[in-house]
């Protein structure tokens, strides 16, 4: 179970916790006794907070002084210690200048790449390969390859999933085993 933050405890205890997650946290107080109790001493704390100004015997004045001092001693220490620097922050004008090279990239790799081929070119170069009644043929851009197997009726046609195919026949007239392979890259 994740837990919420600390300070988020903190804060729904003093009610300064926007609704949303106020309600969200709620939702987990109802079943984690760990976090319940973290809240209610938050609670119980935040309401001492008004007793401790009533408190005599602190110099309310003195401490204010006290705290000024430590602020101006840390300020001189800081500047002994040479400047701080403010961090640098990208100026309007380095801004301009980096969205427009970058749509000069863009728009250089836009002229750069090729245009896509029309769909009759596309088809062009496709190569297409079938089975006909008397033998295999490849077609590609208007021309055609064929191999027949012609003196025989009993033809083995394979085709294989990488674009092959093969015809298997056997010659009645000489006894011989034809075998044409075709393959398509």
């Amino acid at each position: 179970m994740k837990h919420p933050a600390e300070m988020e405890l903190a804060l729904l205890a003093g009610d300064d916790l926007g609704w949303l997650k106020s309600w969200w946290i709620s939702r987990h107080l109802k079943g984690c006794e760990q976090c319940s109790r973290q809240v209610a001493e938050f609670a119980d704390l935040r309401s001492q907070i008004p007793d401790l100004n009533q408190m005599r015997d602190v110099s309310w004045p003195q401490l204010a002084a006290e705290m000024r001092a430590n602020i101006r001693l840390g300020l001189e220490a800081g500047s002994c210690l040479g400047q701080l620097t403010q961090p640098r922050l990208v100026t309007p004008r380095f801004a301009m200048a980096a969205s427009a090279a970058l749509a000069g990239v863009v728009l250089f790799g836009l002229w750069l790449q090729p245009s896509p081929p029309s769909r009759g070119a596309v088809e062009s170069q496709v190569a297409v390969l079938e089975a006909t009644g008397n033998g295999i043929s490849l077609k590609q851009g208007g021309g055609m390859l064929s191999l027949m197997h012609s003196g025989s009726d009993a033809v083995t046609l394979t085709v294989s999933v990488q674009g092959a195919m093969r015809a298997r026949w056997v010659d009645a007239d000489t006894g011989n085993v034809t075998i044409n392979n075709v393959y398509v890259q």
